[in-house]
């Protein structure tokens, strides 16, 4: 039996439900227990068998950190986080990769630094390194570099509820997806705008992806292209759960803006699938012109290492102009796409060709 993961508004809910559970499992025969709660009024409604820590002192303890499906969370602080330990891993692609792995991120908290670590990895696999070959050279040195700041990322905490105030009824709740893409890979990060009904504002972290660019070349607007498709699908997974209507879109890409607008040209098979299924899940108007140096989706498609990612953290709390009025955001200012345009699809004409004329030929020639 899995873990159950659930999220209440009130300490009384919480109770309530909790003894349900336990009422409803005892009925088949299932013992329900392990229960753990950031409510210290909900675990006191519970036996001491029911919990997962029964020693715990209720008055006096702090409550302590438990894995929530692979990821840490202080119930004191009700923040998730990691708990990296120390691999003595041998510095060989082998190597490389089992400590990638290790690392489990499943809403990628951290992907902008992991992404560091796969590009890594991708260069080893370019240069056709074997699984067990040493590691040497400026790669190692990168690769030595990047493990010994992997504990630094103890100190990355997320809270976990999008909100911080408990008077949250009645607030505008919006989505902003952000895509970017480069030379080294593409990724997309979604956020949660809420502005309160004081006036407030703020912009918690949903989710982010980052993925290495193909090791065949493509071009930059193809992989922006890709980047946008991909925060397209990751928004569609985000809306089943949290069922947000309004939405926004941002890419620093005004060419890929101009692929999605277009309703006149044609374009190469690669971008016009791209496009179809972009215009299946969204809006043109969606979309909106960020730029790049505002774009915190550059992070997933560049990586940044551990130190400069705790030092600047815009990946986890967001762009600043979210938290300023729709006014100030920036400007979408769409310019045309240029017909020399590679992606535009030319049109092949040909003379027009008469069957049953050079069918009376042959008939005629015997």
């Amino acid at each position: 039996m899995d873990d159950l993961l659930k999220s209440l508004n009130t300490t009384e809910r919480a109770v309530h439900q909790a003894h349900e559970l336990i009422k409803l499992c005892a009925k088949g025969g299932f013992n329900l227990t392990k229960f753990t709660s950031n409510d210290r009024e909900v675990l006191s409604s519970l036996s001491a068998e029911k919990r997962a820590n029964p020693n715990l002192d209720l008055s006096l303890d702090k409550l302590p950190n438990e894995r929530t499906l692979g990821v840490s969370w202080n119930l004191e602080s009700d923040e998730l986080g990691f708990k990296v330990v120390e691999m003595k891993k041998p510095d060989t692609m082998r190597g490389v990769l089992s400590t990638i792995c290790t690392i489990f991120d499943p809403l990628n908290f951290v992907a902008p630094v992991m992404l560091v670590a796969k590009k890594i990895m991708q260069e080893l696999w370019r240069k056709k390194y074997s699984w067990d070959e040493q590691l040497e050279g400026d790669i190692l040195q990168r690769w030595q570099n990047w493990k010994k700041s992997l504990h630094f990322l103890s100190d990355v905490t997320v809270p976990r509820c999008y909100f911080s105030k408990l008077e949250h009824e009645g607030s505008t709740l919006e989505v902003h997806n952000f895509s970017d893409a480069s030379e080294a890979g593409y990724g997309s990060v979604s956020y949660l705008r809420i502005a309160y009904p004081n006036g407030s504002v703020e912009c918690s972290f949903v989710a982010g992806k980052s993925r290495n660019a193909p090791l065949k070349t493509v071009t930059i607007p193809r992989l922006e292209l890709q980047a946008a498709v991909l925060v397209v699908r990751m928004d569609n997974a985000i809306r089943m759960e949290l069922d947000i209507r309004r939405v926004a879109f941002w890419t620093d890409s005004m060419i890929v803006l101009n692929y999605i607008t277009n309703e006149t040209r044609r374009f190469q098979t690669y971008v016009s699938n791209r496009i179809a299924e972009i215009h299946e899940i969204t809006a043109t108007d969606q979309w909106r012109h960020c730029p790049g140096i505002l774009n915190p989706a550059d992070d997933a498609s560049r990586g940044v290492e551990v130190p400069n990612f705790l030092q600047d953290n815009r990946w986890l709390r967001g762009p600043a102009f979210l938290l300023r009025p729709e006014e100030e955001w920036p400007v979408t200012k769409l310019q045309d796409l240029p017909e020399t345009s590679f992606e535009i699809k030319r049109e092949i004409y040909t003379t027009e060709v008469n069957p049953m004329k050079n069918l009376n030929n042959l008939i005629s020639d015997t």
